[in-house]
């Protein structure tokens, strides 16, 4: 529900999802992000009878930005998730191209 319908989302992994935000800005996407983060930490999941919670950690790279190869925009995506998850999780870390591999 927070992506449009020309954007993709897909699952990578066991847990990890990509998206992939067509003609959108790391400003715009940022905003995108925020909501998604905010949404999930907020739904009231329900296990077993059991009021659950769940966040999600993040990472970002933007086209052509921080790369033109799909497979780099990937590697920096999962370092800025990595980045996030250290911090503590629920949230997005956008690559900053003067990280270091």
């Amino acid at each position: 529900d927070n992506v449009r319908s020309i954007d993709l989302v897909a699952r990578y992994g066991g847990e990890e999802f990509a998206i992939i935000l067509i003609n959108t800005d790391v400003v715009m996407s940022t905003i995108v992000a925020q909501r998604i983060v905010y949404t999930i930490a907020n739904y009231p999941f329900i296990m077993d009878e059991i009021d659950a919670s769940m966040t999600i950690s993040g990472g970002m790279s933007e086209y052509p930005t921080h790369s033109k190869n799909m497979k780099e925009l990937i590697e920096l995506s999962d370092k800025a998730m990595y980045a996030t998850k250290k911090k503590g999780g629920n949230g997005i870390i956008i690559h900053s191209s003067h990280e270091k591999g």
